[in-house]
């Protein structure tokens, strides 16, 4: 579970590596506080296209909504062709921190 939001211009992220069912306590907990015009929640089941162990698509790393700088970005879906998405981003891809 993920939830991202600004305050004065800048980007606050809470992540975790857990479902938001396992805490729902924590999410409540920290939407319950967030006072803002912008707020993405992202709640989700791990997608593995690639069909890599576990232990490489859960972790903060892959956990949305993922930041850069002052931009906080979340999609829904599975990105089913992720080698042929990174060789689209030319220089870009070297700011992608999971896998």
């Amino acid at each position: 579970m993920g939830v991202a939001w600004y305050i004065d211009g800048f980007p606050r992220v809470v992540k975790s590596e857990k479902p938001v069912y396992e805490e729902a306590k924590a999410f409540e907990k920290a939407i319950k506080s967030i006072s803002s015009s912008i707020l993405i929640a992202h709640v989700r089941k791990a997608s593995n296209p690639r069909n890599l162990p576990r232990n490489m698509i859960i972790g903060l790393k892959e956990t949305q909504p993922f930041h850069h700088g002052k931009r906080i970005f979340a999609h829904n879906g599975v990105i089913r062709v992720p080698d042929d998405a990174m060789k689209l981003l030319g220089e870009y891809k070297t700011l992608v921190r999971g896998e």
